[in-house]
């Protein structure tokens, strides 16, 4: 995880392959490289409450994808669909807009909005989607921190719609995002690995310490 955060940032701020370099909002950057502002970019969709809630899975019937259902901390809930609804499909952005860790930022699965999050859409292709959720997970940590609310924080629209954004060309973000996507695979395999070990470890301590299992000298 240390590995890919300090590849993340190499990536994205200076490419793959550059030689010259130049000042931008954002810090240095490939020379070739554009800066936009979140706000000319994209666009974004806030979820609603459901209308009905399904009592198990049914054809018909979606999952609510709230911040802990996408982090696979909950159990799952399923709702009907109704008039309004934010559908959401597989690969699409979402961002945490209220909460306690608003400004946390999704990678979509099919499902319909909760009403805590909003679906992110581009207003033009400038961007490699997978590419950038990458840009937008760097700028999570600045984001969350300046959220607002004397309740429930939420995040301040002006703050996100005048984040300056890195825009290389289409094929180097295609590069950028594919490196990136190897290296979250990787991690994935890594952690399912661990949970088997830390449940192996367990069962071997149950059958030691209840005297099923005895160590033989």
């Amino acid at each position: 995880e240390q590995l890919k955060k300090g590849l993340m940032h190499e990536l994205l701020t200076k490419g793959i392959g550059h030689k010259e370099f130049k000042d931008s909002p954002i810090g240095k950057i490939p020379r070739d490289w554009e800066v936009r502002k979140l706000g000319d970019v994209i666009t974004y969709t806030k979820g609603k409450k459901p209308e009905k809630i399904c009592k198990d899975y049914q054809d018909e019937c979606l999952p609510y994808l709230s911040a802990e259902h996408l982090r696979e901390n909950g159990s799952t809930i399923y709702v009907k669909p109704s008039k309004g609804d934010v559908i959401v499909n597989e690969g699409d952005l979402l961002l945490l807009w209220d909460g306690s860790n608003s400004g946390e930022f999704f990678y979509g699965k099919r499902g319909i909005l909760s009403s805590t999050m909003v679906k992110i859409e581009q207003k033009k292709p400038f961007f490699n989607q997978k590419f950038l959720f990458y840009v937008l997970k760097l700028k999570e940590k600045e984001l969350k921190e300046t959220t607002k609310g004397t309740g429930i924080p939420h995040v301040e629209k002006s703050v996100l719609n005048n984040m300056h954004v890195q825009n290389p060309s289409i094929s180097e973000q295609e590069k950028i995002a594919e490196i990136l996507s190897t290296v979250d695979k990787l991690l994935d395999l890594k952690k399912k690995k661990k949970e088997k070990l830390i449940e192996l470890k367990k069962g071997l301590m149950n059958l030691l310490l209840t005297g099923k299992v005895r160590v033989v000298e």
